[in-house]
């Protein structure tokens, strides 16, 4: 099986890249990561929830259980 990287895995890819930009720049994470949790507070409450939003968390699951199959084999 050849493995390729398409034109749709570099337009997610930047988009994700921008996402991630805008919401959890530099200064956001490094205070997260010096916080006490270690940023668990962060990213549960902040993160986990606009990944979510984005459907970032789905990307890897079927169509059937609410995902979009990016990256799976076909044929």
């Amino acid at each position: 099986m050849a493995l390729a990287v398409t034109g749709e895995h570099q337009a997610l890819a930047e988009s994700v890249r921008g996402w991630a930009e805008r919401t959890a720049g530099r200064q956001v994470l490094r205070a997260a990561v010096d916080a006490q949790d270690a940023g668990s507070a962060h990213y549960t409450q902040t993160l986990q929830p606009a990944l979510a939003a984005q459907g970032l968390l789905g990307l890897h699951l079927p169509e059937g259980r609410g995902g979009q199959e990016i990256g799976r084999a076909t044929g």
